[in-house]
């Protein structure tokens, strides 16, 4: 009876400290990736203000295609 009751013991501890470390890699890649989004966010903000603009004017592939001849 004692067996059971330490095996018991031991599994409850091994599943709660099994479900405390999954949290805590959710909690920590959680905020890795908001802290990523937030700083990829804050450099759209300063292309759509136009510090960094790279084209203005699209590209028409149909005419590229034609004034590079035949394929």
């Amino acid at each position: 009876m004692r067996m059971l009751g330490l095996s018991v013991w031991l599994f409850l501890n091994l599943v709660f400290l099994g479900m405390g470390s999954y949290l805590y890699l959710l909690w920590v890649q959680y905020w890795r990736y908001a802290r990523a989004s937030q700083m990829s966010r804050s450099q759209d903000a300063s292309w759509v203000e136009g510090k960094t603009l790279l084209r203005t004017q699209p590209i028409n592939f149909v005419a590229f295609v034609n004034s590079h001849g035949d394929w």
